[in-house]
Formats: C-alpha cells, sequence, structure tokens
C-alpha cells in the first residue's frame, strides 16, 4: 500500500510540475505521438482517456514541431496521423475539443479528397510535410494527442 502511495505522488508531482509522463512539452502544451493504428472515434477517446485531447493545430510553428517531433520519434513508419478535428457537424472543419473553427486550414496538395463526402476526419499528411488530408474517420492511422502544460 505505501508503494502505491509513493508512486501515486511521484506521477502527481511529476504531472503538477511539466507534462505527464511519455509527454513532450512545447510552446505551453504537452504531446504525446501515438504509435498505434486506430480509428478517429477511438484515438480521440483514447485521448480523453488521458485527460487530453486529439491535437489541436492552430500555428506553422505547430505544425512545423510536430513533424520534427513525429518525425524523430517514428520515422517513415507511419504516413498519416490523426488530429482533433472534424466536419461532422455541419460540413465545415472545428477542432471537436473546442469546437472552434479550424483556421489557417493547409490542405496536402491533392486534398480534401472527399469526392463521396465520407472523409470527415483531419489527418496530417507525412509525405506533404505534415500539412492537413481528409480521410475517412474509421480508417486507421497513428495519432496525437495533447494536454496544456502544468
Amino acid at each position: 500500500m505505501m508503494r502505491l502511495i509513493v508512486l501515486l505522488s511521484i506521477a502527481l508531482a511529476q504531472y503538477a510540475y511539466g507534462c505527464p509522463n511519455g509527454y513532450h512539452s512545447h510552446n505551453g502544451s504537452c504531446y504525446a505521438a501515438v504509435g498505434v493504428r486506430s480509428t478517429w472515434p477511438n484515438a480521440y477517446s483514447f485521448c480523453k482517456s488521458l485527460n487530453g485531447s486529439l491535437a489541436i493545430v492552430d500555428t506553422e510553428s505547430e505544425r512545423d514541431y510536430l513533424h520534427q517531433f513525429l518525425n524523430n520519434r517514428f520515422g517513415s513508419k507511419f504516413v498519416y496521423y490523426w488530429v482533433g478535428a472534424t466536419n461532422l457537424a455541419d460540413g465545415s472543419w472545428m477542432w471537436a475539443e473546442s469546437t472552434r473553427p479550424v483556421d489557417n486550414l493547409h490542405w496536402s496538395s491533392g486534398y480534401p479528397t472527399d469526392g463521396s463526402n465520407s472523409q470527415h476526419c483531419l489527418q496530417m499528411v507525412v509525405a506533404h510535410h505534415y500539412y492537413f488530408g481528409d480521410n475517412n474517420c474509421e480508417a486507421k492511422n497513428a495519432f496525437v494527442c495533447e494536454t496544456q502544460d502544468a
């Protein structure tokens, strides 16, 4: 029992003074690269279970950071990474966690590809310098979780 209390105290102290274990800090946010292919809804639920969200990529500098971070972490192992936006509600791209519109949506070459109106979830496309692409939400991609730095 004492060991559990000590481990819990260490975990809480770690969270209180920076990013949770497994996350990396950048400009006030913490990011975790998850190298397990998952559907967008399952990735969303996984990040929520860690008190975070799928990454909200608001700026070019954040996209550049994620490009470097994911490339260093996984190299070319994955082709796509889910991030936290969909256009399921009304056809407009919104960050799922905040329902804010996605500003500065820089599409990868050849995207959006939604000719069949079935691609409602946002991904980063590795081959196109991590710019955005749309995909079917049931496709299985690696993903990036984000939470705020404590």
